[in-house]
């Protein structure tokens, strides 16, 4: 019988063309769900961003076309395209935070009720670690229908009567624009141990920024 699912592993998730077709090192070496092209087009660069004590470390800039991708898994629900984002550097980051757990930024209840699924820990979840769902979202809206006053409120809590141990925590999130949601994670966990940040995408503009 054909093998469906065995043939769509072996394309692309974004352009779809065959990984293993004349291509040594996509078909021996190459642990990845992207052709060589795609990934390129997303222009790794991690950088890393110091919030207040906060390290935060980001992978890529939003921009062509991995704000493409992102749009079209995040706002398109297009849930199957989620290794996309990880898979690359997911041994990498498994080893780097072995010790951490993980703690998702929570999106509006507006967004997961129009998304149906939870896109940051559907990206994270190849990183094959602990998950611990700490903080909660009280804002009712998505953040780009806010007025830049309403962005700055404190919306990012900790879950009430949610009981934390002290242990290494590791915040993570699909994008970094200003800043403000990672921060207020920060302050809801910083008493329980050490905390750090780990974002996909982030603005470009944390690259004109003067971050060690």
């Amino acid at each position: 019988m054909y093998d469906l699912l065995a043939e769509n592993r072996r394309r692309c998730l974004w352009c779809f063309k065959e990984l293993d077709k004349g291509n040594i090192v996509e078909t021996f070496f190459q642990n990845d769900c992207l052709c060589q092209e795609c990934r390129r087009k997303m222009e790794y660069k991690n950088i890393n961003i110091k919030l207040d004590k906060l390290d935060i470390e980001a992978l890529y800039p939003y921009k062509d076309e991995g704000r493409r991708m992102l749009l079209q898994y995040k706002e398109y629900m297009d849930e199957a395209l989620y290794p996309l984002f990880l898979k690359k550097n997911e041994k990498y980051l498994r080893k780097k935070y072995k010790d951490y757990i993980l703690v998702p930024i929570p999106s509006s209840i507006e967004a997961l009720e129009k998304r149906g699924f939870n896109h940051v820990e559907k990206m994270f979840s190849l990183m094959d670690k602990e998950y611990d769902e700490l903080l909660e979202n009280t804002g009712m809206y998505q953040q780009k229908s806010l007025s830049v006053t309403e962005r700055e409120e404190r919306h990012i809590q900790l879950k009430k009567y949610k009981i934390v141990k002290r242990r290494k925590y590791l915040l993570v999130d699909d994008l970094i624009t200003t800043g403000n949601t990672m921060l207020q994670g920060y302050e809801s966990l910083k008493r329980f141990g050490e905390v750090k940040g780990l974002c996909v995408f982030y603005n470009v503009r944390w690259n004109k920024k003067d971050n060690p």
